[in-house]
């Protein structure tokens, strides 16, 4: 965790806020859907959410990530890999066209939604929310 996200969390949250829902993090690689962005795809994140969480809590605001899976909304050139969606058509602006879901990937995908929204509870965070539309 740099010291500038601290700062600006401490910032926001000393500004008279009462929560803070961090910027989208995605829960796993083929889902990432930008470059730099925070992750909750691995026990490893804990201890900077916790921190970040640690310096809401200081004025009482309450904080968490949106959680995601960026599906069509993203690039392999960001994920590392094809993009994987419920259709062939590509997102509006990656005109990359995605690999179709199978049924069978649906049940990891939703458990790896879980773990991201545990790994933010153990972190310390307030609440959690998903982000569930376009891709």
């Amino acid at each position: 965790m740099t010291h500038l996200g601290i700062t600006n969390i401490d910032r926001i949250a000393c500004g008279g806020v009462g929560a803070i829902i961090l910027e989208s993090s995605f829960v796993r690689g083929e889902g990432k859907g930008f470059d730099h962005r925070l992750g909750l795809h691995t026990d490893e994140v804990i201890p900077g959410l916790k921190q970040l969480a640690e310096v809401a809590h200081a004025p009482s605001v309450v904080i968490g990530p949106k959680i995601f899976h960026a599906g069509r909304q993203t690039k392999s050139k960001v994920t590392g890999s094809q993009p994987i969606a419920s259709s062939p058509i590509s997102g509006p602006t990656t005109n990359e066209g995605p690999r179709v879901l199978r049924s069978e990937e649906i049940p990891k995908i939703v458990n790896v939604i879980a773990k991201a929204a545990r790994l933010a509870v153990q972190a310390g965070c307030d609440l959690v929310e998903t982000h569930g539309v376009r891709g």
